[in-house]
């Protein structure tokens, strides 16, 4: 702990409950986060599946989890070190059934989306010219365009049905609710 600051020190010395670090970049918050994830692994034997560290980067929870690991050893199996977005995806796969939908779903980027609403005006024969897909990103499209968003027991993923297109849901033919 030799290259600790004494609010560094308090940090890691806070062991009774959770805690928030909030520091600026180059701070030194992932040393402070391992070396007082360790000890509590190590000497209060806390359970590593009681344990969640959260960052912001893939990089800063890939040095934790790397370091936590090669100083607690077998005792770090379990913890979860991730960042708020994997970590948010983990619980959604975990816990999605939960609202009808399985958790083999896919999260795409902006531009992913855009594509896929550039597909659909495609395959829907819409004039490309009528529709911005960064307007239907930003839920805003002409009212001739509003979909309907139908959620089948059925499928992975709610069925959007515009008001020209057929009226069955895509996953099990079924007339969706009005």
């Amino acid at each position: 702990m030799k290259k600790l600051n004494p609010q560094q020190q308090r940090a890691v010395n806070t062991t009774e409950g959770a805690l928030l670090i909030l520091a600026g970049a180059g701070s030194g918050k992932t040393q402070v986060i391992t070396t007082r994830i360790v000890p509590l692994l190590k000497d209060k034997r806390v359970p590593a599946e009681n344990s969640l560290a959260v960052t912001f980067t893939n990089k800063a929870a890939r040095e934790m989890n790397e370091r936590v690991s090669g100083m607690a050893g077998q005792l770090a199996k379990g913890i979860v070190i991730s960042t708020f977005h994997s970590l948010g995806v983990r619980i959604l796969r975990r816990d999605i059934r939960a609202l009808g939908f399985k958790p083999n779903f896919s999260i795409y980027s902006s531009s992913d989306q855009a594509g896929v609403i550039r597909q659909a005006v495609r395959e829907r024969d819409i004039d490309p010219k009528a529709i911005d897909p960064d307007q239907i990103l930003w839920n805003w499209l002409p009212p001739q365009f509003i979909p309907a968003i139908r959620s089948c027991s059925k499928a992975s993923t709610p069925s959007i049905l515009t008001t020209s297109s057929c009226s069955r849901c895509s996953c099990c033919n079924r007339q969706p609710p009005s």
